[in-house]
């Protein structure tokens, strides 16, 4: 508001009056349950606004992960609530006019899944975080980074705690303890290493980046998840090598061995671990690869030109025109929410995702 530029209340203002007042040529709508409350409204109120939603992540391949990867020997299955997810999600998405995603991979998951012509378009994250001066030998410790309000993170620090430091020379550890950072660090999490001298659990920082640059060895030992990790993007940035699993890597075309190490089962991961706080040559040679890569394809430059790629493209195809059944009848979501967080189905392609649901079950 500040910069002059025209700021809405959610909360207090009519989306419907909104859109009605401003018939803009795009909306740009960030995550699916909102591109899912939203693009009838747009849809009716203005029919020439083109819409594009950035995914953020492909939601329904972490929640299926979630399930299938679960380490349990009691599998219940996909619940419907997750099998009506996945189609109200994909519904928003086929309804758009296109689709933001952070990697290759998810793009093309999502043309195979929904399109016939190209629609999804990938604009990779990008943090611009100075390269560490901080020599090898300045550097003490290992980092684990992340929101712990996002269950794969709670995962990980389990994973990490419980499973991996066991398995790590405790010589090694005492003199590279592990520094566990983010918001929202919860009790149970913080217990895990009550008795552990060599997990120190920080919590939330007002900046990560001083925490990474000190760090010699950056850890990602996530067991599911989707889309591409910041946490990674940062540490390449900053030029702190990495150990992660193949999840923690996934969408950044990054090259085990050349440019991180990778590791999928908790002995190998240790032995990684060991490995980077205390072979120079190789930590050496991931900083520089892995700087060399981050700057070549996840820099601000890159970002922004990709996301106007989108734009352009998005802006020359005429609006979709795939609407849910009596859509006059649909409330404005933000004037009149849904009661208990149902929300109207978008494409007509599932009908009756109850039954659909039950058929995926």
């Amino acid at each position: 508001q500040r910069r002059g530029v025209a700021v809405y209340d959610g909360y207090r203002e009519s989306l419907r009056s909104v859109v009605d007042d401003l018939s803009p040529d795009l909306a740009l709508i960030a995550y699916w349950r909102n591109a899912e409350r939203c693009l009838p409204v747009i849809r009716a109120t203005s029919p020439g606004t083109r819409v594009l939603v950035d995914s953020v992540d492909l939601h329904f391949v972490r929640e299926a992960r979630a399930t299938f990867h679960a380490r349990s020997e009691t599998w219940l299955g996909v619940t419907i609530r997750q099998a009506q997810n996945i189609g109200r999600e994909l519904s928003a998405y086929a309804a758009s006019d296109g689709v933001l995603t952070v990697s290759s991979q998810e793009a093309e998951m999502l043309e195979s899944l929904l399109w016939t012509k190209y629609r999804a378009f990938v604009v990779p994250d990008f943090e611009e975080f100075e390269p560490s001066s901080v020599a090898f030998g300045q550097r003490r410790g290992s980092l684990l980074v992340g929101s712990f309000q996002h269950p794969p993170n709670v995962e990980s620090a389990r994973y990490l705690i419980c499973d991996i430091l066991p398995l790590v020379d405790t010589q090694l550890l005492r003199k590279h303890p592990v520094n566990v950072v983010g918001n929202k660090l919860g009790a149970d999490i913080r217990a895990l290493g009550a008795d552990l001298p060599a997990v120190r659990m920080v919590g939330w920082v007002p900046e990560v980046e001083p925490y990474l640059s000190s760090a010699r060895v950056n850890l990602v030992p996530l067991l599911h998840g989707a889309g591409t990790k910041r946490k990674l993007v940062m540490a390449l940035a900053t030029g702190t090598p990495t150990v992660s699993t193949s999840i923690g890597v996934e969408g950044l075309d990054l090259v085990d061995q050349e440019h991180v190490l990778v590791a999928d089962d908790a002995p190998s991961f240790a032995r990684a671990i060991e490995r980077l706080l205390s072979d120079e040559v190789l930590w050496r040679r991931l900083r520089e690869a892995g700087l060399a890569h981050v700057h070549q394809t996840h820099d601000r430059a890159t970002a922004l030109a990709s996301l106007g790629v989108a734009v352009e493209q998005v802006l020359a195809e005429a609006p979709r025109r795939i609407v849910p059944a009596g859509l006059d009848s649909i409330p404005d979501p933000v004037a009149a929410p849904l009661a208990n967080g149902a929300l109207p189905q978008i494409a007509p392609a599932i009908t009756d995702s109850t039954s659909a649901a039950r058929d995926v079950v």
